[in-house]
């Protein structure tokens, strides 16, 4: 990765620009001073070294990020810098020629691609920021008047594992990486600290938590990811400094199927998204897939562990003898310390309510005990190993009759052949997720046509009965369900207006026994549905039919007196036959 930097300076309406030589990168192209960062230089002191060089000065004053841009393996770092006026420059080597140009341009040609993206940046709306920021073509994150914009994962599809709910959890791609749910996020999924504890926003929620909403979304892989606009300035710094990432909140209608393995692992497959309620910043992740938090993207978190990183790696080639001096060990615990305090510095700036939500952390450490765990358990499958033994003397395994490398490695067994114990954890952990996935495809395979019309069938005769009592029509079948218990399920939610068989336990009933009672149920449903009696004395039911051929509507009513029965004449009825005044 080749780090570089360059300052825009804009004097009035004008924008100095540099025409590059031959004996540079991208000859003859026009872009800004700029050039290499070196080891242990700041991206704007490089800027301003290289400018010195290549204008014979750099004129005082305040600077600001304009843009960054990592992509094909050049981290270039571009500063605006205002001037009160343009002032005349004594070019090196490196270019050519100078002009200072409308800021607006239009501009010489060839322009430099990133310094024309950087041009473009100073006229840039919130939306063309997101835009740019979707293609690599500027870092997360980025400052925009008063929000801040970061890239973050808003969902993971496949499969992964719940750690609360001990279980793997399967969301198809199918549903969630679609243009519709690209459109549903674009219509601003709230973003909050952590979720709440009914794990769905309400009014004093979303009046505490949000901090942000989505603006903008689109595909990656197999994943979602969106731009976040973050309007609260302490959960900014925290994303900005912080390793964090997502946890969206989904809330489904219906079509979710919960099954398990033979060894009695669960699997959540999830089904139809009815709301997306918000997303939820957190230390760790479903959609992390038992990873590292990835689901906030900061440059700045990368630049500062790299920078520690590069500290603590930092140690003196010799040491002298000398007492006094230090060793290795202490100039690299000086290191780590350094690297430490930098760190602590950083958030000490930030405040007490940053403070108060770095207490969220505490998960990760959980997290990761949960995983250290893991690998102990592993390793505690491997019993003991051999001990070292003489020539043509038998080992302590094998006087115990064990043959080499049943109790631990034989000593001719050379360590490279050997399974460390993380890879057999990887193994085994791989073993699993691919019996998840297979599990996952058998449950959401669709059936073969022949099979489905069974299905069909069951639910077309059901209709009729369940539409005329007001319930809009059978309810479909669901996945994994035989048709003999669809079959039953719909009977049952009809059952009880049957007076022959409404206490019938129809989980007893042999299938081919269903037929009959499958009938009676109908007719009793659609008698009931017809002649109503728990309809209201002056109200009525609406009853409405769906042709199965033509799909058309046919509406009718059913109930008790209407409005309009009431307003009709007594009735007349005869009360006495005989003569009048007779007494006969």
């Amino acid at each position: 990765m080749i780090r570089a930097a360059g300052i825009v300076f804009i004097g009035g309406d004008r924008v100095l620009l540099l025409r590059r030589s031959a004996q540079g990168d991208a000859a003859a192209t026009w872009a800004f001073p700029g050039g290499k960062i070196e080891d242990g230089e700041s991206a704007e002191n490089a800027a301003v070294r290289e400018c010195t060089e290549e204008l014979g000065h750099c004129p005082a004053g305040r600077r600001e990020i304009l843009a960054r841009r990592i992509k094909d393996d050049v981290d270039y770092t571009t500063f605006l810098q205002k001037v009160e006026m343009p002032f005349s420059v004594t070019l090196n080597s490196e270019h050519d020629e100078y002009r200072w140009v409308p800021a607006t341009g239009p501009y010489p040609e060839p322009m430099h691609p990133g310094a024309l993206l950087a041009l473009e940046r100073l006229t840039m709306n919130e939306l063309d920021i997101a835009r740019a920021m979707a293609k690599d073509d500027l870092t997360s994150p980025q400052s925009y008047m008063n929000i801040t914009m970061f890239k973050v994962r808003i969902t993971g599809t496949g499969v992964s594992y719940r750690e609360a709910h001990k279980e793997y959890v399967y969301r198809t791609p199918e549903t969630f990486l679609t243009q519709e749910f690209i459109d549903r996020c674009n219509a601003g999924i709230p973003i909050i600290f952590e979720h709440p504890e009914d794990d769905s926003l309400n009014s004093k929620e979303f009046a505490d938590r949000v901090v942000g909403t989505i603006m903008f979304s689109y595909i990656v892989g197999q994943e979602v990811w969106g731009i976040a606009r973050i309007y609260d300035d302490a959960a900014a710094k925290l994303m900005e400094y912080q390793q964090w990432s997502t946890s969206p909140a989904v809330i489904f209608r219906g079509g979710t199927i919960k099954t398990k393995l033979d060894d009695g692992t669960k699997i959540l497959i999830e089904g139809s998204p009815a709301l997306l309620d918000h997303l939820a910043i957190c230390p760790l992740g479903v959609w992390d897939k038992q990873g590292e938090p990835s689901g906030v993207v900061s440059t700045t978190v990368e630049d500062e562990n790299q920078m520690a990183e590069s500290m603590e790696k930092e140690a003196p080639v010799e040491v002298k003898k000398d007492n006094d001096m230090p060793s290795d060990e202490m100039m690299a615990d000086k290191a780590r310390k350094d690297a430490e305090e930098m760190r602590a510095r950083r958030d000490a700036e930030n405040g007490e309510k940053l403070d108060k939500m770095l207490s969220c952390m505490d998960a990760i450490m959980t997290a990761h005990d949960s995983m250290s765990k893991r690998m102990d358990a592993f390793e505690s499958r491997f019993g003991k190993k051999e001990e070292p033994k003489k020539d043509g003397e038998a080992s302590p395994l094998e006087k115990e009759g064990v043959p080499p490398g049943k109790g631990g490695p034989a000593l001719e067994t050379k360590p490279a052949d050997l399974e460390s114990e993380a890879d057999r954890a990887r193994r085994s952990d791989e073993e699993l997720a691919k019996r998840v996935a297979d599990a996952v495809e058998k449950a959401t395979k669709p059936m073969p046509e022949a099979e489905e019309s069974k299905y069909t069938d069951a639910q077309a005769r059901a209709d009729s009965a369940y539409q005329v009592l007001g319930k809009g029509g059978a309810p479909k079948a669901m996945r994994g369900e035989t048709v003999v218990g669809y079959r039953k399920r719909l009977a049952k939610g009809l059952q009880q207006h049957s007076t022959r068989w409404k206490t019938v336990d129809l989980a007893l009933i042999p299938g081919a026994a269903l037929d009959n009672i499958e009938a009676d149920i109908y007719a009793d449903a659609m008698e009931a549905g017809m002649r109503p009696t728990d309809v209201p004395r002056g109200k009525f039911r609406e009853i409405v039919k769906v042709d199965p051929v033509t799909g058309g509507r046919q509406i009718s009513f059913v109930g008790g007196q209407t409005i309009f029965s009431m307003l009709k004449a007594p009735g007349r009825y005869v009360t006495r036959i005989g003569l009048p005044n007779t007494g006969a």
